[in-house]
């Protein structure tokens, strides 16, 4: 037991951007609840396959358990999260409508505009945010984030002060959208993107939705189009022995596949998961499922501050 203090207090030692607070060795720790998968288990907690891992308290911001949480990788579309949060700082009404550019379209596809579609606002944060589309993500950063010289695609700088002002302080970004490998930040990072996505409740309804329909004005029409989450657990209710509060997926070659998401069980408070980096889709989900199972049980037992592990 000593040593494994003494490895807790080394890790809590070790400069980061951010305070560490709440973690104590807990090495009995089992899940008390019916676990949607098996649980294997390390030295320091729920082996899990992401390259970089944390569970955030969503109400203190106290870090509760993590694998790598400072180590900056590629964002993918997680970081849609905060050009969500940025469109909703400039106050623009959801019915003003936005004209889709060329440049909005990025050659990695994934979107469901064409040049020339006239979208409102709020119904491109949707898209956005239920199926990650890339070209709405430009379209808010082209329209409705201030753009600077400096900037790859528009609204890149301005996302950057957004993600300063939230604490996600080794947050890079160089594309609303995330398809740029150079946008980079933590684990943590993205866990106080989440966390304070959530806070909003025209963020956290749409990180919710299964499926929605975007109405879209093509020409002299106007097109209903429906898209689809690409969280899958959304769609796999019965497979989860939690409550989905929220979540956002991500993938870029660079980045494998990553997923944000909020959980929580019952009476217990709301638990903010990352996973960064995952080697395949379903194991992101798979990690979610082991962390949300364990982490939850912890949190039943009184014992929600558990170990920085660096397995």
């Amino acid at each position: 037991m000593m040593a494994a203090l003494a490895f807790v207090l080394a890790v809590a030692s070790t400069r980061t951007p951010y305070p560490i607070v709440g973690i104590l060795p807990s090495m009995q720790l089992r899940a008390q609840w019916p676990s949607a998968v098996p649980i294997p288990y390390g030295e320091w907690g729920p082996m899990v396959s992401a390259v970089s891992a944390v569970a955030l308290d969503a109400t203190s911001g106290t870090l509760l358990w993590g694998k790598q949480p400072y180590t900056r990788r590629p964002l993918a579309s997680t970081t849609k999260l905060l050009t969500a949060i940025a469109v909703l700082r400039a106050q623009m009404p959801f019915d003003a409508m936005a004209t889709v550019r060329s440049e909005d379209l990025p050659p990695e596809g994934h979107t469901i505009l064409h040049v020339d579609d006239r979208v409102r606002v709020g119904d491109l944060l949707t898209a956005m945010l239920v199926y990650s589309d890339n070209g709405a993500a430009r379209v808010l950063g082209r329209t409705q984030l201030a753009a600077s010289p400096a900037d790859v695609v528009p609204g890149a700088m301005a996302l950057r002060a957004v993600a300063r002002s939230l604490g996600a302080r080794t947050v890079q970004i160089m594309d609303p959208a995330g398809l740029d490998p150079r946008n980079l930040g933590s684990a943590m990072d993205v866990a106080l993107l989440l966390r304070a996505a959530l806070a909003q409740v025209e963020l956290r309804d749409r990180l919710t939705l299964a499926e929605a329909i975007i109405p879209v004005q093509r020409g002299d029409r106007t097109v209903m189009v429906p898209v689809r989450s690409t969280n899958a657990l959304l769609h796999t209710g019965g497979a989860r022995t939690f409550q989905l509060r929220g979540a956002k997926t991500g993938y870029i070659d660079e980045s494998g596949y990553n997923l944000a998401l909020a959980v929580s069980r019952d009476r217990e408070g709301v638990v903010v998961l990352v996973l960064l980096g995952s080697p395949s889709s379903d194991d992101r989900f798979r990690d979610a499922r082991v962390l949300a199972d364990w982490i939850l049980s912890a949190s039943a037992t009184n014992d929600a501050r558990v170990p920085v592990g660096q397995y």
